[in-house]
């Protein structure tokens, strides 16, 4: 009886072998290419990394403007300390960079008051061939757009006040060129904000090297500035610019001996107002002699005035001004000139006092053709916090 349960136990035994072989063996034919995919998985996963990202800068300037009275501007002192807090994660991906970020851009004007917007945006930078694609999406800082605009595009109150884009850009760059192109949506008819028009900026610009101290660059800048809910009329604000800098700095053993010349092109038209459009054309020159940290810098501006509805009202009585025009207000005409000159000498000095750290020091003076305009100091000091939080696979996956 013993030895009938025993050989009962044996024979099971060795079937149950046979069956648990026989599963594996369809098992693994079944699944191979499961297998297959789920190595290729890991291998992709290898070369994913996620990591924790930040945009951080904060800046404080002093803007002190004491103008001789002029019809062109007025005196005033811009004040104010603004911050860039951007917080997300970084994934690497094989060669291509994804960031999402959030966070807010704070301005306080000292004895003005807060004001906050929201920044929310994706980046992606994806290698090409001798090249590299980049694309901003979102409420980004306005410091992803790396062209050069001139004053008769953007003033340098424009530039402290308005710090972030919102919209879409695409960047190329290159080892001897850098474009890009890009919109800024800033703003959108709304019941609730009847006076709120609908405005955006569609931007182009770049620059390419011809040789080591020399390159061509171009910019354009289309201002839609159309209806609100309470005032009817579209104007169309355009300017576009081509100009050729040099730079022999390099080449006399100084930090920057530059000259930049350029041409201005613009298209101003009053949909209700104007029968036909206005096209003013307007030279640039530009000097800079650095040395030391200490710069002597002077830039000039001659020809017709590039915003001739500066004074002008729309539908409902306000004037346009710099509600419709972003760039500085002293490269316009008095209203006696058809062609004017607009001239502005100054010395700065900008040392990097260490990583991420700028002091900036500069007196300027302005002159246009009929009379001395007035004296401009700015006192600025910026802190762009440097990306301490990098892994090593990160850094690996930034070299190739």
């Amino acid at each position: 009886m013993t030895k009938l349960r025993s050989l009962i136990a044996d024979i099971f035994i060795i079937m149950l072998s046979g069956n648990i072989a026989s599963a594996e063996a369809n098992t693994e034919h079944k699944t191979y290419s499961e297998y297959s995919n789920a190595a290729e998985e890991t291998v992709s996963a290898s070369r994913t990394s996620v990591n924790f990202d930040y945009d951080v800068s904060v800046e404080t300037k002093l803007d002190n403007r004491e103008y001789d009275p002029t019809p062109l501007d007025f005196s005033r002192t811009i004040f104010g300390v603004r911050a860039c807090i951007g917080l997300g994660v970084r994934i690497n991906q094989n060669k291509i960079t994804h960031r999402i970020l959030a966070g807010a851009d704070p301005l306080y004007e000292f004895g003005g008051g807060w004001k906050v917007e929201p920044l929310l945006y994706y980046q992606m930078s994806m290698p090409l061939k001798r090249s590299k694609l980049e694309i901003n999406a979102g409420a980004f800082p306005r410091v992803c757009s790396r062209a050069f605009y001139s004053e008769a595009f953007f003033s340098e109150a424009d530039l402290f006040y308005n710090r972030s884009y919102k919209g879409l850009q695409f960047s190329w760059t290159g080892r001897r060129f850098y474009y890009e192109f890009g919109c800024n949506w800033t703003g959108q008819i709304n019941a609730a904000a009847p006076q709120r028009r609908e405005q955006f900026y569609i931007y182009s610009g770049g620059e390419h090297r011809l040789m080591t101290f020399s390159k061509l660059g171009y910019a354009f800048v289309m201002h839609h500035y159309a209806n609100s809910v309470q005032t009817r009329g579209v104007v169309d604000d355009i300017l576009a610019s081509i100009y050729w800098e040099c730079n022999f700095g390099s080449l006399i053993g100084i930090q920057a001996l530059k000259s930049r010349l350029g041409v201005l092109q613009g298209y101003q038209f009053d949909r209700l107002a104007m029968e036909k459009a206005s096209l003013p054309t307007r030279g640039e020159w530009a000097f800079e002699l650095r040395n030391w940290n200490v710069a002597l810098v002077n830039y000039m501006s001659f020809g017709k005035d590039l915003m001739p509805l500066y004074d002008r009202t729309d539908a409902s009585g306000d004037i346009y001004g710099s509600n419709l025009y972003s760039g500085d207000p002293l490269t316009r005409n008095n209203p006696s000139e058809k062609c004017g000159l607009y001239d502005r000498l100054g010395i700065c000095y900008e040392p990097n006092i260490c990583k991420g750290l700028k002091l900036r020091l500069q007196v300027d003076v302005m002159f246009n053709l009929q009379s001395y305009i007035g004296t401009r100091q700015i006192i600025g000091i910026s802190y762009t916090l440097p990306y301490f939080v990098r892994s090593r696979k990160n850094k690996h996956n930034n070299k190739e």
